[in-house]
């Protein structure tokens, strides 16, 4: 069966801590990236440090989502498979 990951609980928790990390990633990133480029390189500092703070902060917010495959299964009486999603039975 095709799902569309949005309607999947733990896929949107996952997105969602991906989202969050990458933008508080970025942000930190960018200030320590700014602070710590020399005097002439500042904004590229602040650029680098952004990309490489968000590409980290959403590999960490992925991982750290908040997931229980074994609560929706025994609360819902459903099975939850990575590949095909929910399986009722």
């Amino acid at each position: 069966p095709h799902q569309h990951p949005f309607y999947d609980l733990w896929e949107r928790y996952k997105r969602q801590g991906q989202t969050a990390g990458a933008l508080i990633g970025a942000v930190l990133g960018a200030a320590a990236g700014s602070s710590i480029a020399s005097d002439g390189a500042r904004t590229e500092g602040g650029v680098l440090g952004g990309a490489i703070g968000a590409a980290i902060g959403a590999g960490v917010g992925r991982q750290t989502a908040a997931c229980d495959s074994d609560y929706y299964s025994n609360q819902y009486g459903r099975q939850y498979d990575s590949q095909y999603g929910y399986q009722y039975g």
